[in-house]
């Protein structure tokens, strides 16, 4: 389950647009929120193990913010 996200300049949600590897282990999604603001966080991924019930190792991957931006302003077409 996602964590939900809030937009860092209104604090309304905001919903993934895009999301693409830029490289090993890093993540960069693109958001918009309610209000039409978008922003760009960064993301590493860390596979971690971890102990089940059973006693068994289990690898789980986790994602830890590195940044995050706000996307430049699309022209208006007049």
């Amino acid at each position: 389950m996602a964590a939900l996200l809030s937009c860092p300049v209104c604090d309304t949600w905001a919903d993934i647009k895009d999301t693409r590897r830029v490289d090993v282990g890093i993540l960069r999604r693109k958001y918009t929120c309610a209000n039409g603001h978008r922003f760009i966080t960064m993301s590493t991924e860390v596979v971690v193990s971890i102990l089940d019930d059973e006693g068994k190792y289990v690898s789980v991957k986790k994602t830890e913010s590195l940044s995050c931006a706000e996307s430049p302003s699309q022209p208006s077409s007049a």
